[in-house]
C-alpha cells in the first residue's frame, strides 16, 4: 500500500522509555531469523503493540487481539442474568437450572496499512553519537502508528469522497463510528431541546442502550472541541457545577461517566459505550524494514524506513453502544426556553436574569419562613 514519506524528529527522551522493547524485536537489521522481509517474530509483535498501547491511556481500555490469520472470528460469551436460586442444605437446587453459556462469533478481516519515511544520511552522519539512534526512531514510528490507528478505529470510512483530503488514510477501514451508525442505537441530535446540546442529549444517549448492558465502564467518545464546549458551558453558568467544572479542569463527568477525546474525531457526533466493546484486531504480522542499499537510496543519499500492520475495527455487542448525531451548540437547561448560554445573540442576558429571579425568590421564601417560625414562637 502507497504511504506518504514525512520527516520526523526523535524525541529521544520519551523514547528511551521504550528501548527494551524495541531491541527485543532485532527488525531494524533485516538479515534476522525471520529473513530479509523484516517481519518480526510472533513475541516481538506482541510486544511491539503493547507499546504502542502503553502510549495512550484510551488505548488501553480498548480490547486489543492479536490474530494469526487475515480473516477470522472472534468468539463471544455470556452467561446471562439473573441466573442465582435459593440454596438450602441438603437440596438439589441446580438441577435443572443449569447455565448454558451464550456462545457467539463476529467477524473480522484485517486491512494491510504502511506507514514509510526517510531520513538523510548527512543527517545520520550529524547525529551518529546519538547511542542507539535506529532502536528509538523505531519507537518514534510505533507511535505515529498509534495516533492513527486510534484515529481510523473511529474515524475510518470506506465510503469517503474521493475529493476528501485524507481520502487515502480514512479509506483504509471501516471505524467505530460507522459502525454504530449502522448497526447500533442512533440518536438524532435535531430532534432533542430544538437542537440543542443540552443534558438531554446525555440522557437520551444513555437511554438509548438498554440498561442490561450499561456499565460503570461506559465512556462519553467524543472531539476535544465537544468536551471544550460542554466544560465552558458548565464553568459559565452560575452554580455548584459551574465551580466544580472549574476546580476540577479534566475530570468533570456527566451522569457519572467519563470522557475519552479521540484526535480528529467529528465535532457533531458523541458515542456512548464501553471501550471493551471495542475491538482493535491486530494480524501478528507486523514488517519493520529498512533500505539504504537501493538504487534510490543512493542516489537520493537517504535510509528509508517502513513498517506494515494489518488491523480490522469490530464491535462485539453493536445493540451496546449509541451515538449522537448532529450535534447542536451549547445551550441553558431549559430547553424550552433554548436560549444560548451565555452569548445568546437573541437574548443575552435572559440567563442571568432568570438566575437572579429565581435567588430573589428563594430570598423571599426564606424570610417569609424565619418570619413565621418568629410568629409561632411568640405566640
Amino acid at each position: 500500500m502507497k504511504s506518504d514519506k514525512f520527516l520526523i524528529e526523535p524525541d529521544f527522551q520519551f523514547f528511551a522509555r521504550n528501548r527494551e522493547v524495541v531491541n527485543m524485536t532485532k527488525t531494524v537489521n533485516t538479515q534476522g531469523e525471520y529473513g530479509e522481509d523484516g517481519l518480526m517474530p510472533p513475541d516481538d509483535a506482541r510486544d511491539f503493540f503493547e507499546m504502542i498501547q502503553e502510549g495512550s491511556e484510551f488505548l488501553k481500555q480498548l480490547r486489543f487481539e492479536l490474530v494469526t490469520t487475515e480473516k477470522g472470528t472472534l468468539s463471544k460469551l455470556g452467561v446471562g442474568g439473573r441466573l442465582l436460586r435459593a440454596s438450602e442444605e441438603g437440596v438439589d437446587n441446580n438441577t435443572g437450572n443449569e447455565v448454558l453459556p451464550i456462545i457467539g462469533a463476529v467477524k473480522y478481516e484485517c486491512k494491510d496499512a504502511g506507514l514509510g519515511t526517510s531520513i538523510s544520511k548527512k543527517w545520520l552522519r550529524d547525529n551518529k553519537s546519538r547511542e542507539n539512534f535506529e532502536e528509538m526512531f523505531i519507537g518514534q514510528i510505533a507511535d505515529q502508528i498509534r495516533v492513527d490507528i486510534l484515529d481510523l478505529a473511529f474515524n475510518g470510512d470506506t465510503d469517503t469522497p474521493s475529493d476528501d483530503p485524507d481520502v487515502e488514510f480514512l479509506v483504509i477501514n471501516d471505524g467505530f463510528i460507522k459502525q454504530i451508525k449502522e448497526k447500533g442505537n442512533v440518536v438524532d441530535g435535531n430532534n432533542l431541546a430544538n437542537g440543542y446540546f443540552t443534558k438531554a442529549s446525555f440522557f437520551a444517549l444513555r437511554k438509548a442502550v438498554p440498561a442490561k448492558y450499561r456499565n460503570p465502564k461506559f465512556r462519553w467518545i467524543c472531539s476535544d472541541n465537544t468536551y471544550t464546549d460542554w466544560y465552558e458551558y458548565l464553568s459559565e453558568r452560575p452554580t455548584t457545577a459551574g465551580d466544580t467544572a472549574i476546580v476540577k479542569g479534566n475530570g468533570i463527568e456527566v451522569l457519572n461517566t467519563k470522557f475519552e477525546i479521540v484526535p480528529n474525531f467529528p465535532d457533531d457526533v458523541v458515542i456512548y459505550a464501553d471501550p471493551a466493546n471495542l475491538v482493535v484486531t491486530c494480524l501478528e504480522d507486523v514488517e519493520i524494514e529498512k533500505a539504504d542499499k537501493s538504487e534510490t537510496s543512493i542516489n537520493k543519499r537517504v535510509q528509508y524506513y517502513a513498517a506494515h500492520v494489518s488491523n480490522d475495527f469490530i464491535i462485539l455487542e453493536p445493540e451496546a453502544t449509541a451515538v449522537l448525531i448532529n450535534r447542536g451548540v451549547v445551550t441553558t437547561e431549559d430547553s424550552s426556553v433554548a436560549t444560548v448560554w451565555p452569548n445568546s445573540a437573541l437574548h443575552p442576558f435572559l440567563g442571568v436574569f432568570l438566575w437572579t429571579l429565581r435567588m430573589l425568590l428563594q430570598i423571599s421564601v426564606c424570610r417569609l419562613s424565619i418570619g413565621c417560625l418568629s410568629h409561632f414562637s411568640k405566640s
